[in-house]
């Protein structure tokens, strides 16, 4: 759902589809015409499509792996992407940014994730006071 609003992973995920899509109908074209000379090579067809699959699965799970990552670290420092905002607020009922209460609640809240953050010592002191500064601008 979240690569949805990230137009590069759905980028990546749009051309590995075609390539891998464009391999598995040339490997079943190349079995095929082989086999007539050699029946034997319509196990190349086969391999091929396994290779195909075996790819597909292996890059779905590692796109995956990556919008997680990028989803956690938006959240934590507060980084957006097209809709990202819009995608939170559904997901944790958060308030809408245009009201002007709720934005407050939003910056306090950021204030105190961040001083836990801090507390924790998962972030330093110059990226504490960096983050801080841009929430009170």
């Amino acid at each position: 759902m979240f690569e949805r609003n990230d137009k590069y992973l759905l980028w990546v995920r749009i051309i590995y589809n075609v390539v891998l899509i464009i391999c598995a109908v040339a490997f079943v074209v190349a079995g095929i015409i082989l086999a007539m000379a050699e029946p034997l090579y319509l196990l190349l067809s086969f391999g091929g499509l396994f290779v195909c699959w075996l790819g597909w699965v292996f890059i779905s799970l590692y796109l995956s792996y990556l919008c997680d990552i990028k989803l956690i670290r938006n959240k934590l420092y507060g980084q957006s992407n097209d809709n990202l905002s819009v995608f939170l607020a559904k997901k944790e009922g958060a308030p809408r940014a245009g009201s002007a209460g709720g934005d407050r609640e939003n910056k306090t809240e950021q204030l105190l994730r961040l001083k836990k953050l801090l507390d924790d010592g998962t972030i330093t002191q110059e990226e504490f006071e960096r983050e801080k500064q841009r929430l009170l601008k």
